[in-house]
This record gives structure tokens, C-alpha cells and sequence, in this order.
């Protein structure tokens, strides 16, 4: 079986929600002991799933660094009323 057979399935199924959330980073990263890339690996980290899931046809909603309640505020909007 390709290694890509699964991506393939699921796609084609509609397995998965086509909206993904795409969380800006605020402009640090505290290493911890789970979280042990820089900053800089962050970006690229995050540019990665960024074009995975652009490339599979996913609806990309960008979350800008803000307060906390504004992040949520946005996600529902989305999650509630779908656009």
C-alpha cells in the first residue's frame, strides 16, 4: 500500500472537518520540558501545517496574536456560523 493511501481515503471520505484553525504564535516560545523547539523551529513548524493542510483543500481561518478572549471569540464565530 502507497504511504499515501490513507491521506488519499480519508480525503475522498470527508473524514475530517474541512476548517482548520491556524494559531498565531505571540513572538516567544518557552522551552519546556515537552516543548523543545526554538522560536525560529516554531515558524517553520507552523508554516509546515500550514501548507499540508492548504494543499489538501482544508479552509484555513488565521487566529491572530491577541488577548485570549478575542482568539475564542473568533474560533466560535466560526465554529457556531460557519461561513
Amino acid at each position: 500500500m502507497r504511504r499515501t493511501a490513507e491521506i488519499d481515503r480519508i480525503t475522498s471520505a470527508g473524514t475530517y472537518q474541512p476548517l482548520v484553525f491556524l494559531i498565531a504564535p505571540l513572538g516567544f516560545v518557552r522551552r519546556t520540558a515537552a516543548r523543545r523547539i526554538s522560536y525560529a523551529e516554531s515558524l517553520t513548524f507552523a508554516r509546515v501545517h500550514q501548507e499540508a493542510y492548504g494543499a489538501y483543500g482544508h479552509r484555513l481561518v488565521d487566529v491572530p496574536p491577541g488577548p485570549v478572549r478575542e482568539r475564542v471569540a473568533l474560533i466560535e464565530k466560526h465554529v457556531t456560523c460557519p461561513v
